[in-house]
This record gives structure tokens, sequence and C-alpha cells, in this order.
């Protein structure tokens, strides 16, 4: 009987040893991943709210320069030159947000009044308030952090 000397494929411990190798690495990788889409959605919140902040400035100097006296828009949105894509002008409560929004409640909220707030991916919801008399933006330490993280179902109240 002759033995094969050409040998043209993978034994099976060889196939169960390479699936167990993507196995570990898939392990390992998923979370790391889900760490890194989260953290750069807090990035992009913390940018955001940052222009929001510096186009409050810009707008209440160029409000003193035309009036003589500084001044803030009742929708801080109104002060950025480009909206964030995912703002809704037209959305004022919280429980009714969808794919990644942006809104401000402005006065029409009673739970929330002048509220920022953005919809994560994760269905929480980020708030910061706003107060249009003194144009003071309300966060959580630096750099611009939420003042507080909703759960959707449970902490909105259909607000």
């Amino acid at each position: 009987m002759q033995h094969m000397k050409n040998k043209n494929g993978f034994t099976i411990i060889e196939l169960i040893m390479v699936m167990i190798i993507i196995g570990v690495l898939a392990a390992v990788a998923i979370p790391r991943f889900q760490d890194i889409v989260v953290e750069s959605e807090v990035a992009v919140e913390q940018r955001i709210i940052d222009t929001i902040y510096d186009g409050l400035e810009t707008y209440a100097r160029e409000m003193y320069i035309a009036n003589g006296v500084r001044s803030w828009p009742e929708n801080p949105f109104v002060a950025l030159s480009k909206l964030p894509p995912d703002y809704d002008a037209n959305l004022f409560v919280l429980s009714e947000m969808k794919d990644r929004d942006w809104i401000f409640t402005g006065e029409t909220n009673a739970a929330y009044t002048n509220t920022i707030a953005h919809l994560r991916k994760s269905d929480s919801i980020a708030i910061w308030t706003y107060e249009p008399s003194t144009g003071v933006l309300n966060y959580n330490g630096a750099p611009f952090g939420p003042l507080d993280v909703l759960h959707r179902l449970d902490d909105t109240n259909n607000n």
C-alpha cells in the first residue's frame, strides 16, 4: 500500500486550532470596539457642545456690537453657522427622539425646560441645560460632559 507524500489540505486539528485562535481574538476585540464607539460618540458630543458654547459667545459679541447690549438667542442652535446633521428643530419631546437626534426643548417641555438633548446609540439621552437670559450652558465637568444621562424608556416619562 502506498502512502501519499503530497498533502493537499489541512487536518481537522489545524482547522480547529485556527477557529479557536479566531474566537479568542474576537472575544478580545469586540468589547474593545464597543468601547471605542462609545468614546467616539462622547467626543463628538463634547465637540458639538463646545461649538455651541463658542457660537453663543460669538452671538453675544455680535449683539453687543449691533445693540450695545450682550444678548443670547432663545435656542442655542441658532448661534451656530452650521447645525449638527441630526438636529431636529421641530422636536421638543425626549421620548420621541430617533436616530441620534439632537434637540432643544425650549419652554415647551415642562419636565426638561431649556434642555439640549442628544440620543446616543445606546438609546440613552445625554442632556445639558441652557439659560437664554444669561447665555450660560450648564454642563458637568470638563470638557462639556452632560449634566445627566437618561435611559429613555425609564427616565423620560414621555417628556
